[in-house]
C-alpha cells in the first residue's frame, strides 16, 4: 500500500497490476497510462510479468504479496482499492 495525500484516504491499495482500457477522448490525459508505462520500463521493482501488464501485453496479474498489506494496519485507515487500473470495468 502507498500513503498518499488525497484528503479522504490514508492509503491507496493496488493488488492487481492492470492497464487501463482507454474509452473516451479524456483518457488521451489520463494520469494512469503515463504512471503504468513509466512502471512497465522499471526493472528493477516489478517483475516481467507485473511489468508486462502495466504495458497492455497481458491481462490483469494478481500480485499475491499485495494481498495481506491491508492487514498489516494496527489502526483503522481509509484505504482506496485499485487506484492503478479499472476494476470493474
Amino acid at each position: 500500500m502507498n500513503k498518499t495525500s488525497i484528503e479522504y484516504l490514508d492509503y491507496t491499495w493496488s493488488p492487481i497490476a492492470m492497464r487501463c482500457t482507454p474509452c473516451s477522448p479524456g483518457c488521451t490525459n489520463c494520469w494512469h497510462i503515463r504512471t503504468a508505462d513509466r512502471m512497465s520500463h522499471n526493472h528493477y521493482s516489478f517483475p516481467l510479468k507485473i511489468r508486462e501488464a502495466y504495458a497492455g501485453r497481458r491481462g490483469p496479474v494478481l500480485v499475491e504479496e499485495r494481498l495481506n498489506d491491508p492487514l498489516k494496519r494496527k489502526k483503522p485507515v481509509r484505504i482506496g482499492l485499485q487506484f492503478m487500473g479499472d476494476l470493474f470495468k
